[in-house]
């Protein structure tokens, strides 16, 4: 290894940077923004116009998703602060 590099994985990185938002006195309003616009890409995948879509369709998806596993993440934090 090259000096600078880390010995993280990307779950590691993932989790320590949500962390350090959480500690944000704004993490709820944070974590509530990330729900709307999760239910906001469902509403739109979910539009009869998309129907021919697919990419967009595919995208949207993807979107839901990773902000599914985002709010995951947020909740796991929350209870393994709350379980100390």
């Amino acid at each position: 290894m090259s000096g600078g590099e880390f010995r993280t994985t990307p779950q590691e990185f993932i989790r320590d940077s949500v962390r350090g938002l959480m500690a944000d006195s704004r993490a709820s309003a944070l974590e509530m923004m990330i729900g709307q616009q999760k239910d906001e890409l469902v509403r739109y995948m979910t539009s009869p116009h998309l129907s021919g879509e697919h990419g967009r369709l595919a995208h949207s998806a993807g979107g839901v998703d990773a902000l599914n596993h985002l709010l995951a993440v947020i909740s796991e934090i929350k209870n393994s602060s709350k379980e100390k």
